[in-house]
């Protein structure tokens, strides 16, 4: 997992920059030495091309951060063994959309491409998508009768409303994530 260690500035009448280098777990937060480090800055006037001091690659190095929008809460995630299932849903604030699906499934794969596209507008939608290995959580496989994948159950209060099993399209999951 990449650390990710931001230091934002203010720049008068409430304009900020930013900047966030991937990987320096050792910078300290209060900024100090980046020009030693190569970080690379973005203000409010170049949003397109940004510099780097020291003459760095700021396509590898760097990963900026927007003032102006607030952090977005990731709401997909994958259940980890020794995870509870049953909590993931019974914690959920609205509707969970649950992708069951295998590493060695092709068109599990592509689904993944459009959950993960698809994140932002989950969010906006207060839902959570939690995507659960059958090769590692067979047992909850079997207690939803999972017979393909990709297969996608919609949870909402921690009841069933709908189930698709296949390769589900864009705007079709999109709809399943606003019930």
């Amino acid at each position: 997992m990449l650390s990710l260690i931001g230091v934002f500035v203010s720049a008068g009448c409430s304009k900020t920059s930013s900047w966030v280098r991937r990987g320096d777990a050792d910078q300290g937060v209060d900024g100090s030495n980046q020009s030693d480090r190569g970080i690379a800055k973005l203000t409010d006037s170049d949003t397109s091309t940004p510099a780097t001091e020291n003459g760095g690659d700021e396509s590898s190095d760097v990963q900026f951060a927007s003032m102006t929008k607030p952090v977005i809460e990731h709401s997909l995630k994958t259940l980890n063994s020794g995870e509870s299932f049953d909590a993931a849903i019974r914690d959920a604030s609205d509707v969970v959309l649950v992708d069951f699906f295998a590493e060695w499934c092709g068109p599990c794969k592509k689904q993944a491409v459009i959950l993960h596209a698809l994140e932002p507008e989950a969010t906006e939608y207060g839902a959570a998508i939690l995507k659960v290995d059958v090769d590692v959580h067979k047992d909850i496989a079997k207690k939803f009768g999972v017979s393909s994948l990709p297969t996608l159950i919609v949870f909402k209060n921690g009841e069933i409303i709908e189930r698709q099993s296949g390769l589900t399209d864009r705007r079709s999951v999109e709809r399943l994530l606003k019930m």
